[in-house]
């Protein structure tokens, strides 16, 4: 089994440049955002009572308890229980179809209150900042998928471990992301 180092981090040097950059992408949305807010901060903060922050809190916790499955999935492929890491990697999956679920309500409940990107500036960051976040999600989950394939049909886990780090570390990038997007939509009032 290969140790990670610098040179050789979990899932691979590529994953985390990707990672890298997609992470530098977002927090350069984050800045934008930000600084509009910080430009139409009343009309900001109007819109944002129109949020559901309770179903975003739930949906947190819905992928955080994801990450917390995929973390679990790792721990397992380490310790050559393919078919327990299978299962944790299916139920984090899952869980981010949940995920989605609850979003795709979201957005229907603002559909149907004809809230759209075009209603204003700040529901235009709204929907742009949290469906790029959906279709990471989306690619999670196929990622997610893959990697639990080959975990169940595999005989030998722990030339799997790479692949599953790899899944994981995708994964928590994008709970990472999340995390910052969730209090800077529904809960920061400026």
């Amino acid at each position: 089994m290969n140790q990670s180092t610098f040179s050789n981090p979990p899932g691979g040097l590529m994953v985390w440049i990707f990672i890298s950059i997609e992470c530098l992408t977002f927090g350069l949305f984050f800045l934008t955002y930000a600084y509009f807010e910080g430009q139409f901060s009343n009309h900001f903060a109007t819109d944002k009572m129109v949020l559901d922050s309770v179903l975003a809190t739930i949906n947190t916790l819905v992928l955080v308890t994801s990450g917390l499955f995929m973390a679990l999935a790792v721990h397992q492929a380490e310790n050559a229980a393919t078919k327990q890491a299978s299962m944790l990697t299916a139920v984090a999956g899952l869980l981010g179809a949940v995920f989605l679920a609850l979003k795709l309500w979201e957005y229907g409940a603002k559909f149907n209150a004809g809230i759209h990107m075009s209603t204003s500036l700040f529901f235009g960051f709204y929907y742009f900042l949290t469906l790029l976040h959906f279709l990471h999600v989306v690619l999670g989950i196929v990622i997610l998928g893959h990697v639990g394939w080959h975990l169940w049909k595999a005989s030998d886990g722990k030339t799997l471990i790479p692949k599953t780090k790899l899944g994981a570390c995708y994964w928590h990038m994008c709970d990472l992301i999340w995390m910052i997007l969730f209090p800077l939509i529904y809960l920061v009032r400026q």
